[in-house]
């Protein structure tokens, strides 16, 4: 699905007058794994009465993000990066996943600690990319960015531990 057709789409379920954000579950559905194809999109919707996401984002099993769902017009659309460093985490470090605060109400789940902690050179890119967009608005494409950020860096330190187990003679 194009985004012209997805939105193509909505128009016709508004224009009927009892269209809710259920009821393009369906067609978000299709155009995210129609725009990401190799990340699985799964749909949570007996998840979300108790406030879970109604899409988790998975790439190699790692859960690399989540998408949900509002109605048009809700405030929550807008993602403003607020936080400061010191609160942007919290991590189960028994499970090596955590939530990245990045404002009051609005965070990015599933965050795997080794992705978080990754340093290349002098920095940790992780942590670099919501520092450097602190009190900006950030879009669409940008989360899906820093969501593929995440994956990379969770992939580069599996490669770098498989790496490591090759014996050098």
């Amino acid at each position: 699905m194009s985004i012209s057709e997805y939105l193509e789409s909505l128009n016709q379920r508004y224009t009927l007058g009892n269209a809710t954000e259920h009821s393009y579950r369906g067609d978000l559905e299709q155009l995210l794994k129609a725009l990401i194809p190799d990340v699985r999109v799964t749909n949570e919707p007996k998840r979300q009465s108790c406030g879970a996401p109604d899409y988790i984002l998975t790439k190699n099993e790692i859960p690399v993000g989540f998408i949900e769902a509002k109605d048009i017009g809700d405030s929550d659309l807008e993602v403003k990066i607020k936080s400061n460093n010191k609160d942007w985490e919290f991590f189960d470090v028994e499970k090596g996943i955590g939530r990245i605060w990045i404002n009051e109400e609005q965070y990015f789940d599933n965050v795997p600690l080794i992705a978080w902690e990754f340093y290349i050179g002098g920095y940790q890119p992780a942590q670099k990319w919501l520092k450097d967009r602190r009190e900006r608005t950030i879009e669409v494409e940008d989360i899906l960015h820093y969501q593929k950020i995440i994956v990379a860096l969770s992939e580069t330190d599996r490669l770098m531990k498989e790496i490591d187990k090759v014996v050098i003679e």
